[in-house]
């Protein structure tokens, strides 16, 4: 049985006095269709072409919903969640084109440059909550250094997955992002919620997303992603006298170059290739130390050809000669 409470708004500040159509999924045609179902949500009309929606969902009964929304900009910040998002080639529904984890503590940046068919999977005892951001194009084209499409496709260092008329983007919430989306569901579920301190959060939480869209290298890797970068690192450290190239690293662990050289520096600190360097570098001193091995074969064992060129990095490293170090190990 569905329980959902529904409700359609704008902000006690606006002047319009009629609800402004809403735009993104239709969450009132959309949830009501959903048999078995509790919770509630609220949709507030901030500015003509911003919305924001604050949900709070139980799934009692699997469920496989299908919705369209035209093009536009979802923000969202997901409190609770489960299932898969998937996105499906309008033209046919049994068509599916990408497959996007709902995961909880997570935030969410999809760009549509068209109309957008998804289908939402949600598994029974399934509890959603969360608030999202709705922005027509109209709206944002307003904005002073918001993205366009094609810059955010050009650079990818955000990207989880995309296509020719859309992008998205899933990472961990930072914790000033996760404060204000929590002030923002408290605030609009209280019962005499301040509009004027909704509308100033909403406003900040957007500006909070511009900031990550603008410095993607800034923004947290997802916890799938640290995972990648974690392989690719463990792939390295176990072939160091491998010639790795961030085209081979980024094929064998399913992740773009683009993303793997800006997801590194941020997890580790240090460039792919810095990282590679010095790893060698370590492993050749522990060699050089045992001193079995030559400093030619040493440096082929790492991976340089060219013991001079090695014998150069290590004492710009070290401070030292690889064959003083020889001689004293």
């Amino acid at each position: 049985m569905n329980k959902v409470e529904i409700f359609e708004r704008s902000l006690i500040q606006n002047d319009e006095k009629s609800f402004l159509p809403a735009f993104g999924f239709d969450d009132k045609n959309h949830m009501q269709k959903i048999a078995d179902i509790d919770g509630s949500c609220q949709r507030i009309s901030i500015r003509n072409g911003l919305d924001v929606t604050i949900f709070d969902y139980y799934f009692n009964q699997q469920s496989a919903e299908f919705a369209r929304a035209p093009a536009g900009i979802e923000l969202c910040v997901l409190f609770t969640g489960a299932g898969d998002t998937i996105a499906l080639d309008p033209n046919d529904q049994n068509q599916e084109i990408d497959r996007i984890p709902n995961k909880p503590q997570t935030s969410y940046i999809i760009l549509t440059q068209d109309n957008y068919l998804g289908k939402t999977e949600i598994p029974a005892k399934s509890e959603f909550k969360g608030i999202s951001l709705r922005i027509l194009p109209e709206f944002t084209a307003k904005l002073k250094g918001f993205p366009t499409f094609d810059e955010l496709a050009a650079y990818q260092g955000l990207n989880h997955s995309s296509g020719d008329k859309y992008w998205v983007s899933m990472f961990d919430t930072p914790e000033p992002l996760y404060r204000l989306a929590k002030k923002i569901y408290d605030e609009s579920f209280s019962s005499q919620p301040n509009d004027l301190v909704l509308e100033a959060d909403i406003l900040q939480i957007l500006t909070e997303f511009i900031n990550i869209m603008r410095h993607p290298s800034k923004a947290p890797n997802s916890s799938r992603d640290k995972r990648l970068l974690e392989q690719a690192k463990d792939m390295m450290l176990n072939n160091l006298a491998h010639a790795w190239s961030i085209h081979e690293i980024s094929s064998q662990i399913g992740m773009n170059k683009q993303r793997l050289k800006a997801g590194f520096k941020a997890e580790f600190g240090i460039p792919v290739y810095g990282f590679l360097q010095a790893e060698r570098l370590k492993a050749a001193l522990k060699m050089l130390q045992h001193g079995e091995l030559s400093v030619t074969e040493i440096s082929l064992a790492i991976g340089y050809a060219n013991p001079s060129h090695f014998a150069y990095l290590f004492k710009r490293q070290f401070g030292s000669t690889p064959s003083k170090i020889k001689l004293r190990g």
